[in-house]
């Protein structure tokens, strides 16, 4: 098997059920209207962080945290399917440092409530 099967064959490891957090401010923020509503995705984090309680910030920061790790070597593609298909969500990241800004975002929101 070639390293390229190998990728192709390696399964995601991680599910919306792992990143419950994450997938329900998926749904509730990144929804088909957040650009007009938000302008931006990491805005969205920062409604949700004004929205939402210190344990709702603590939880999305640790999900981001969690998806991080599991996702350093998504290609670009398999992130943005995984959050339109395994979240829910309209909005999808171009690359890796699309999650990574959102999770720093969702981590200086949750530092302000503390």
């Amino acid at each position: 098997m070639t390293p390229k099967n190998r990728r192709r064959g390696r399964r995601r490891t991680l599910s919306a059920s792992d990143v419950p957090a994450l997938a329900e401010f998926a749904r509730g923020y990144l929804h088909q209207d957040v650009m007009t509503e938000h302008g931006s995705a990491a805005a969205a984090v920062r409604a949700f962080c004004r929205d939402s309680t210190g344990p709702e910030q603590a939880a999305l920061t640790s999900d981001f945290a969690r998806l991080i790790a599991a996702a350093a070597d998504w290609p670009p593609t398999a992130l943005a399917r995984w959050f339109r298909d395994d979240l829910g969500a309209a909005w999808s990241p171009d690359s890796f440092d699309d999650v990574v800004e959102l999770g720093a975002v969702a981590a200086r929101g949750q530092r302000r409530m503390t």
